[in-house]
């Protein structure tokens, strides 16, 4: 990626931020967790995910809460 590119990459929620249970929200989280553990790729809180997303090269990593879903963003450096 070049300098200055933008990374946009979801966040699942964690134990204690999930949504209620049968809700939209839920069902995505749900789905995304799925996706994601059969891509063999981590599921790491916002503030994990940041520190990993930094120790990368990348800058300014900030997380977005949507309705159904949550995007961390960052520059790279």
């Amino acid at each position: 990626m070049r300098p200055g590119g933008l990374l946009l990459c979801p966040v699942l929620p964690g134990e204690d931020e999930s949504p209620e249970a049968g809700s939209p929200g839920a069902q995505q989280a749900s789905l995304n967790s799925i996706i994601i553990s059969r891509w063999g790729i981590p599921v790491l809180s916002c503030d994990d995910l940041a520190k990993e997303i930094t120790a990368a090269d990348f800058s300014d990593a900030r997380a977005y809460r949507g309705n159904l879903v949550t995007s961390m963003t960052a520059r790279r450096a």
